[in-house]
């Protein structure tokens, strides 16, 4: 990891979290944006809402920033529980992007590696995402980071058991 970059998990308590987010989607070309939502195109009100949606108490954001606070990379894993024959279960829908400055130089895998750690912590059973075929990025990070993966039709679905691969971490949330 680049040494001016230190990772957070970004919580409501900081008030220009949902801003700081936006300026860093808003840094990502049209490519990567419909690679990160799984859409043709994505227009800025899209990215607007969804940052609104961004629910830091009950999902976990974590960013790796330098010391201006800017985004380099982002990773969001949004909770959600399902209903089992054996109970509830809690999940988290896993997405993450990394500003082209920062790329090449194993972010992603870093975050990925935090947010396991961080879902971990937050009492979160399972991880899930998805992505089309074309996203080699993605589709490496799940291979160096254990996530089991299915391609069908050319989507994508992976999935990873939290308590199979978390180790103890130390996440700084401000």
């Amino acid at each position: 990891m680049p040494t001016d970059l230190y990772l957070i998990r970004l919580s409501s308590h900081q008030g220009d979290s949902h801003a700081r987010v936006l300026a860093h989607l808003r840094q990502l070309s049209d490519d990567d944006l419909a690679l990160r939502f799984g859409l043709a195109r994505v227009k800025d009100e899209t990215l607007v809402s969804y940052v609104r949606g961004l629910n830091f108490d009950r999902d976990v954001v974590l960013a790796l920033q330098d010391p201006s606070s800017n985004i380099a990379a982002l990773a969001h894993a949004a909770r959600y529980e399902v209903q089992l024959a054996t109970g509830r279960e809690a999940r988290a829908e896993v997405s993450f992007s990394v500003v082209p400055a920062h790329r090449g130089c194993g972010l992603a895998q870093l975050l990925m590696r935090a947010i396991i750690e961080a879902a971990a912590e937050a009492g979160i059973d399972r991880l899930c995402a998805q992505c089309v075929s074309a996203n080699r990025p993605m589709r490496t990070v799940f291979a160096h980071t254990g996530w089991s993966v299915e391609v069908d039709s050319g989507e994508v679905v992976a999935a990873l058991t939290v308590r199979d691969h978390a180790r103890a971490s130390h996440v700084q949330t401000i």
